[in-house]
């Protein structure tokens, strides 16, 4: 007998014993492989986001570890297994299919799609594997949700103010300790000792605060966390602890920086503040792993024993092979709701948002080819939607088409926000509600580049009257914020089009129109009206181009390039 045949059985036995890890990875990674390799604009950015790619290889080596065990894996009790494998393929579908129409923009500002990975990784985790394994894993599947960086985001804009409050107190202790030449208002460390007329300021805000070292100590901690063995209490309280000293570690690295920044300020700010950020966070972990022993705990990354959690097992019978041929099916349609979120990948990390200014009204709403645009009036809105917010009604008119008074006009609101919740408050259909006027219809329409509107009829001093609005991230002076833009007709403004304008929807993605036909049919408010037609289509027309506007050219407060 040959090598070649003695080769043949074996490398068929072992395809049995690997073929269900090959399946989980074909049908429950791959698909994901536009949204996984998106998360490169998250090494760009510049704090605790820069982590989050990691995730993933973090995870694949804990299932790697966990997944070599002492015992062999058990019988398979179909029955819980499709009881958990279901509802999250569910859940991942209608995170892919029927959430991108209802959040636009946001979607992707939020990373919404990173959610259904890991839900969907579970889903095939129950399915090939079984609920026993997926127990006896459980660590690489916990940690695989942080792969969806909200929570981390929002844990970081809540910290940072008490962060930057913290980091400056003790930033102006040890300016006045070590008598650096420094005046400090606020969280400003401007340099004392050169010409008024030439001065040089140091701010300390989210870059100086600590949170991207933070947050990274959280993650690796929690990383290194699962891969020790002791009590969980004492783990919990060594990421804390580790956590605190990355504080500590941030803290040293400003003193630094005001202490080289009085004699050189290029030098500090360009060169030492990035390389002794990265320098101290490897200190950190470092530390970290060091007081493992004081808290009796043990690092140990080694596989645990000799069966795999992947290796063939007993149970499921005939439905699980259905079961298993109906999953690439599954994982095609998710794929196709993976590679339709990436048509929001313009907007990046928040830097592709559309530039507006809000200083002036000529730098809010982008001007349209054949149409005047006239500012009416501001609005003082400061109480609803924050200091730093602005409201203001435009008026679009279409010179050279009927007579003055005759000529087609839509009337423009539009509100920037210091923060979306705000506007989530503050609704049209909560205004039209509270002004007692009946809301007759609500119906989403798309109106290009993944923005979904939304169009309300109602009556408006005895007039049959169309509203359509649409929520989405701006960038003003390099800070997000939040506009609503409503456009206003009725049925007694004389119409521009003649026929079907268009539409939105040749330009989305099948997951935006899939979740739009849910959206208007299980809403529960009465379709639009007949009546109202070729208002709608004006307004649909124009809310088509400015979102078209906003995108191409970067926004009316985009600086242009020289």
């Amino acid at each position: 007998m040959t090598a070649a045949a003695l080769d043949h059985p074996t490398r068929a036995a072992s395809g049995r014993r690997h073929w269900r890890l090959i399946a989980l990875v074909v049908i429950g990674v791959v698909p994901f492989g536009p949204s996984l390799a998106a998360m490169r604009q998250f090494l760009l950015a510049d704090n605790a986001l820069g982590f989050v790619p990691f995730v993933p290889l973090v995870c694949a080596f804990l299932f790697w570890q966990r997944g070599h065990m002492r015992e062999p894996a058990v019988k398979r009790d179909l029955l819980l297994d499709v009881f958990f494998a279901v509802p999250l393929g569910i859940a991942a579908i209608f995170i892919l299919f029927v959430v991108p129409s209802q959040l636009s923009w946001y979607y992707w500002l939020n990373r919404v799609d990173l959610l259904a990975f890991p839900i969907w990784m579970l889903a095939c985790a129950f399915l090939f594997l079984g609920y026993q394994q997926v127990l006896r894993t459980w660590p690489a599947w916990t940690f695989l949700f942080l792969v969806w960086p909200y929570p981390l985001v929002r844990l970081q804009v809540v910290a940072t103010q008490p962060l930057v409050d913290a980091t400056t107190w003790l930033a102006a202790r040890i300016s006045g300790f070590l008598a650096l030449p420094y005046n400090i208002e606020g969280n400003a460390f401007t340099r004392s000792d050169l010409p008024a007329d030439d001065p040089v300021t140091l701010i300390i805000g989210q870059l100086c605060s600590g949170t991207s070292m933070m947050g990274g100590a959280l993650l690796g901690g929690t990383a290194i966390m699962l891969l020790s063995r002791g009590r969980v209490i004492s783990r919990i309280r060594w990421v804390i602890l580790g956590v605190a000293v990355a504080f500590i570690a941030n803290a040293v690295r400003v003193a630094a920086l005001l202490v080289v920044a009085s004699q050189n300020v290029g030098f500090a700010v360009n060169t030492l503040h990035p390389i002794l950020g990265v320098v101290l966070f490897i200190l950190v972990l470092g530390v970290m792993v060091l007081l493992l022993r004081p808290f009796g705990l043990r690092f140990s990354p080694e596989r645990l024993g000799p069966h795999l959690a992947w290796e063939p097992v007993e149970g499921g019978g005939r439905l699980l092979r259905y079961l298993w041929l109906l999953a690439p099916v599954m994982g095609l349609a998710i794929g196709v709701g993976v590679v339709g979120a990436q048509q929001y990948d313009f907007l990046g990390i928040g830097d592709g948002a559309p530039q507006i200014s809000i200083a002036s009204e000529k730098t809010i709403i982008p001007g349209v080819d054949g149409w005047q645009l006239d500012h009416v009036t501001s609005i003082a809105w400061a109480d609803l939607f924050g200091k730093q917010s602005r409201g203001d009604v435009f008026l679009f008119t279409k010179p050279g088409v009927g007579e003055a008074d005759g000529q087609p006009w839509v009337l423009v609101q539009s509100i920037i926000a210091e923060s979306k919740s705000s506007l989530d408050r503050y609704t049209l259909e909560q205004c039209i509600d509270f002004h007692r006027r009946k809301l007759e219809g609500r119906q989403a329409v798309p109106l290009g580049h993944g923005v979904t509107g939304v169009i309300l009829h109602e009556i408006y001093d005895g007039v049959p009257s169309s509203t359509l609005y649409f929520i989405f991230p701006v960038s003003v002076q390099g800070e997000l914020r939040h506009a609503r833009i409503a456009l206003f007709g009725d049925i007694t403004s004389p119409t521009w089009v003649t026929s079907e304008p268009p539409s939105g929807d040749a330009g989305s993605a099948l997951s935006n129109r899939i979740g739009l036909v849910l959206d208007n049919t299980l809403d529960g408010l009465p379709g639009n009206t007949p009546e109202r037609g070729q208002t709608d289509r004006g307004l649909i027309d124009m809310g088509v181009k400015l979102v078209d506007l906003m995108v191409t050219t970067g926004g009316p407060g985009r600086v242009p390039t020289p």
